[in-house]
C-alpha cells in the first residue's frame, strides 16, 4: 500500500504563530510533564514559546524558522540559529505528539541539513531525561560532547549537548 500523504516543510510565517505556540505547549507537556511537572513546563513555555519570541525568531536574519503541514493541520517545527557560523544550532525540533514516528521529525532535520550556510557542524541541547529525543538524534549521527545540570536558564534540568558533523 502506498503512502498518499502529502506533507508540506515551508517557512514559517506570521499566521502560522498561534498555532504553532499551540503545538509547542502540547509537545512541550506530553513530553515533560512527567519529570518537570505541568505548573513548571507552563512557565517554560510562557517564557521561552511566547508570541512576541517566535515572532522575533521568524524574522531574525540568522535563523531559519520551518513548520511541517498536512493540510491545515501542523505538524511539526524547527528552528535552526546561528546561521553563518561553523557550528549552527537546532534550537527547536518538535513534532506534534500524534504525529510522531511517521517521518515528520527527520524530513524537518533534513530540511535544515539543505541551509546550513557553509556550518562544519550542527549543535543541540537536550534534557537528559528524554530518552526519546536522544534515540532520535542518535539515530540521525548526533554524539554527546558535553552535560550540564541546567538546560537553558532553568536550574536543575540535566541536558546534554549534542554535536553532528557535517559534509562540505
Amino acid at each position: 500500500m502506498t503512502d498518499t500523504r502529502t506533507i508540506d516543510i515551508r517557512p514559517t510565517r506570521e499566521a502560522d504563530l498561534a498555532p504553532l505556540r499551540a503545538l509547542i505547549v502540547e509537545t512541550w507537556h506530553a513530553t515533560y510533564d512527567a519529570t518537570m511537572g505541568a505548573d513548571r513546563v507552563t512557565a517554560i513555555t510562557n517564557d521561552w514559546h511566547s508570541l512576541e519570541r517566535l515572532t522575533r525568531e521568524i524574522e531574525h536574519p540568522k535563523a531559519i524558522s520551518l513548520i511541517a503541514t498536512e493540510g491545515d493541520r501542523l505538524l511539526g517545527h524547527v528552528l535552526l540559529t546561528n546561521l553563518g557560523q561553523q557550528d549552527v544550532q537546532l534550537a527547536r525540533l518538535y513534532v506534534n505528539p500524534t504525529a510522531q514516528h511517521g517521518g515528520i521529525g527527520t524530513s524537518l532535520l533534513n530540511a535544515t541539513l539543505n541551509q546550513t550556510d557553509g556550518a562544519t557542524s550542527m549543535s543541540l541541547e537536550v534534557e537528559e531525561a528524554n530518552s526519546k529525543a536522544r534515540d532520535f538524534y542518535a539515530k540521525h549521527g548526533f554524539k554527546q560532547i558535553e552535560r550540564h545540570s541546567n538546560c537553558g536558564d532553568q536550574d536543575g534540568i540535566p541536558t546534554l549537548i549534542l554535536r553532528k558533523f557535517l559534509s562540505l
